[in-house]
């Protein structure tokens, strides 16, 4: 495998790593989380450990230690800024990526608090313990619970769910985190703001169609799929012809809904095993009114 020509930091990291490049330098990151971890875990050049923290009184614990091997070659100059690169940029580093891909890979809060170790001199294989850049993440005060599954996580999973992450493309890598890192904040701050997480989990949904779309660019097709009643409107008035045209000029707006639409008809999950009480259950046999409805009001919010 030939080592990354673009892409975010962890992503070209491990491509480094694949390819043999040697290590640079290795240092450990503290995570925080108040979900229960099992179980330790490594994908590529990074590796998981689990602190198991005891004290039941803290909520939200360094529950995990990651520890990574730099393979990126330093620099001989800095990159050109006479003009912005937007095409790597989700929002932060390297500790940020790959905690929003373990928060997404295991459906658990997790936030970085920095550089805690460094393993830069060879005659101390101990490493040096550091705070420069180390802050402890912030987690509002809750009532209850709102997404119950967020308790648990298995970091052994983390080896087998990533195994694709260095093998693609840095046009696609990209919107892989930045789609993990709306999932992050959105079950971040879940509990105590659910508006901006539902905002969080539909842009989450929304990056990750965009992905993930191979559909057609048929104008037509475009508005019968996204607004149907729009398309019925215009062939009850017999401008069969208009609904072309007329996808034609809101063609944007109605790919980036048919895109969205599809994506979630095709990995649309199986009702949740605990339910709350009948009368305030969301009908699964109808789940894409549902999704219509979602996304109606998210671009309404917006």
């Amino acid at each position: 495998m030939q080592q990354a020509d673009g892409g975010p930091d962890g992503y070209v990291n491990w491509r480094c790593a694949n390819a043999g490049l040697p290590v640079e330098e290795t240092l450990e990151v503290a995570l925080y989380t108040d979900a229960h971890l099992v179980g330790h875990g490594s994908f590529g050049p990074y590796r998981v450990i689990n602190t198991v923290p005891t004290d039941q009184q803290e909520k939200l614990p360094m529950a995990a230690v990651l520890r990574f091997d730099w393979h990126v070659p330093a620099r001989d100059s800095l990159p050109d800024m006479a003009r912005s690169d937007q095409e790597a940029f989700h929002g932060g580093g390297l500790l940020e990526e790959v905690a929003a891909l373990i928060s997404l890979t295991l459906g658990i809060r997790v936030q970085p608090g920095g550089v805690v170790r460094e393993f830069r001199n060879p005659d101390d294989p101990r490493g040096t313990p550091v705070q420069h850049g180390h802050r402890r993440p912030y987690l509002p005060a809750a009532r209850k619970a709102r997404i119950p599954t967020l308790q648990s996580g298995d970091l052994s999973l983390l080896e087998e769910r990533l195994t694709f992450y260095p093998t693609l493309k840095p046009e696609k890598v990209i919107e892989v985190v930045r789609a993990a890192r709306s999932y992050q904040l959105g079950v971040w701050m879940a509990d105590v703001d659910p508006e901006f997480a539902w905002l969080k989990f539909v842009s989450a949904l929304e990056t990750a169609a965009n992905c993930w779309w191979r559909g057609d660019n048929d104008a037509a097709s475009a508005l019968e799929s996204s607004k149907p009643e729009l398309a019925e409107v215009l062939k009850r008035f017999g401008a069969d012809e208009l609904v072309g045209a007329v996808g034609e000029v809101l063609k944007d707006q109605l790919r980036a809904t048919r895109k969205f639409y599809d994506f979630t008809a095709r990995y649309k999950p199986s009702p949740p095993v605990d339910r709350p009480p009948v009368g305030s259950q969301t009908n699964w046999d109808d789940l894409d009114r549902s999704i219509r409805l979602i996304y109606a009001c998210r671009s309404k919010s917006l």
